[in-house]
């Protein structure tokens, strides 16, 4: 085995351009495009990184390096442009203000709101990859048919009404819900707790759509109402009681 106490290289950033060292770890993206083959064969180890995007045909100089917990290795266009963060947002203005022909990877959570006309998305998208979420209605995807690569989950919007995101967490108050636009389509993402006082009528006169990615916890007859009604239920829901269970059953085994 290798000396890796000896080795060098990057690791904790978001971003790693070209071959810092012999090793890479714990990076979000390791963009290798425009590395030569000499700085390619310094490359010895890449642990814990999630996209490694390439030239075209320098896919095989990673053959001798030993990869450890790695996600996509993927070509890309020399004019591929990166983005990095918790969420992007697209809507009607910021397309109008982007130049036609984009080549796009975005690490993270990416939304289409409605008021996107398909025809100006498919004119300013030469080619979207997607590691992450994916929020939008129907029709994106058969707009960007042929010029999207997406790998996580996709949340089909049906409605048409404001869209209120939830990454980190949030509690639903009778106070929160009276600052909501009715209509509003939620997607919670990370973890929503309802208020006790919250009931059905509540909710279901403010939100429209609601998309359970995360942890949702609430009354039970509040959650019993979403689970019959989310269109999206890839997270969990759990009464205020069976939270409190699970707590419980927590704090005994950590005794």
């Amino acid at each position: 085995m290798e000396n890796e106490e000896a080795m060098t290289g990057a690791s904790n950033t978001g971003t790693v351009h070209g071959v810092p060292g012999d090793q890479v770890e714990n990076v979000g993206l390791l963009d290798l495009r425009g590395a030569s083959p000499e700085a390619m064969a310094r490359l010895k180890v890449v642990r814990n990184v999630g996209l490694i995007l390439v030239d075209a045909g320098q896919a095989s100089a990673l053959t001798n390096v030993r990869m450890e917990n790695t996600g996509t290795i993927a070509e890309a266009h020399p004019d591929e442009r990166i983005l990095i963060g918790p969420s992007t947002d697209f809507n009607k203005a910021v397309l109008e203000g982007m130049e036609p022909g984009l080549r796009l990877t975005v690490i993270g959570i990416v939304t289409f709101d409605p008021d996107i006309p398909l025809p100006l998305l498919s004119e300013k998208f030469a080619f979207l990859r997607l590691i992450g979420v994916l929020i939008a209605p129907a029709g994106v995807q058969g707009a960007l048919l042929g010029k999207m690569e997406h790998t996580g989950v996709a949340i089909i919007l049906k409605a048409s009404g404001p869209i209120l995101k939830n990454i980190g967490a949030v509690r639903i108050t009778t106070g929160y819900l009276s600052h909501m636009k009715p209509g509003t389509v939620f997607l919670n993402i990370g973890v929503a707790r309802i208020d006790p006082e919250v009931t059905v009528g509540m909710i279901s006169e403010k939100i429209i759509e609601y998309h359970n990615v995360g942890h949702t916890v609430g009354p039970t007859d509040v959650v019993q109402w979403l689970q019959v009604n989310a269109p999206t239920q890839l997270g969990a829901f759990q009464t205020h009681e069976e939270a409190a269970a699970s707590s419980e059953e927590a704090a005994e085994g950590d005794e």
